[in-house]
C-alpha cells in the first residue's frame, strides 16, 4: 500500500548474492572464524534477520550488528531532524526505540517531519502522531512512545539517548548524566540553526 514516506520499493539493488551468503554461512559456522564466537552467539541468541540485514552486516560486520541489536534508544525530540535520526536508527535495528516529545502536532511540523499528517494538527503529540508510521519501518524494532518528561531513570535504562532540538542548559544536563552512568549512556545532541 501507499504510505507517507513514499514507495515500498526499496531504492537499492539487492545486496551482491555472494556476501549475503557469506554472512550466513558464518553465522551457521560451527567453529567461529575472523568474526569471532562471542558476534556468533549474539547473533544467534538475537535472531538477527541475515537477509534484512545482509547490507549492514556486510558493511559493520556481524559483531557490530550483534551489538546494534540489542540497543536500547530513547529519541527526544521531533520534529524534523528528530524524526529523520528515528527514521534511519529504526531502519538500522536496535531492539527498541522510545519516542520523547510531548509538544501537540503544529500546521508548521508538517513541512519538517515527513511522518506527520493534517490530521494530527492539534490532535496528538508528535511522538504519537509519529510512532505508527515510524514502527511499520522495521517489524524488529519495538517502537514506543514515552508520555512524560525526560528522567534520570528513563536515560540510565537506554544504551543511547539522542537529544533533538534542546537548549544548552539540557543537553549539558543530559551529556553529563549519561556520561557518569556506569557503563556510560551514549549521548548524542543534535539540532538544526538556519
Amino acid at each position: 500500500g501507499s504510505s507517507r514516506l513514499g514507495s515500498s520499493r526499496a531504492p537499492f539493488a539487492p545486496l551482491p548474492q555472494k556476501w549475503a551468503s557469506a554472512a550466513r554461512a558464518a553465522a551457521d559456522a560451527e567453529a567461529p572464524g575472523a568474526l569471532g564466537a562471542s558476534s556468533l552467539a549474539m547473533a544467534a541468541s538475537d535472531k538477527i534477520d541475515m537477509d534484512l540485514y545482509s547490507r549492514q552486516i556486510g558493511t559493520f560486520g556481524l559483531e557490530t550488528m550483534g551489538k546494534l541489536v540489542q540497543m536500547r534508544v530513547l529519541i527526544s525530540g521531533l520534529r524534523g531532524l528528530g524524526a529523520e535520526i528515528a527514521k534511519n536508527i529504526i531502519l538500522a535495528g536496535p531492539k527498541s526505540v522510545k519516542l520523547l516529545d510531548g509538544g501537540v502536532v503544529e500546521g508548521r511540523d508538517l513541512g519538517a517531519n515527513f511522518c506527520l499528517a493534517q490530521e494530527d494538527v492539534g490532535k496528538a503529540t508528535r511522538a504519537q502522531a509519529s510512532a505508527k508510521q515510524l514502527s511499520e519501518l522495521n517489524p524488529y524494532v519495538e517502537v514506543s512512545v514515552h508520555p512524560g518528561a525526560l528522567t534520570e531513570e528513563l536515560a540510565a535504562a537506554c544504551s543511547v539517548v539522542v537529544l533533538c532540538g534542546a537548549s544548552e542548559a539540557e543537553t549539558v544536563r543530559w551529556n553529563e548524566f549519561c556520561r557518569s552512568r556506569s557503563p556510560p549512556v551514549g549521548f548524542i545532541a543534535a539540532d538544526c540553526w538556519g
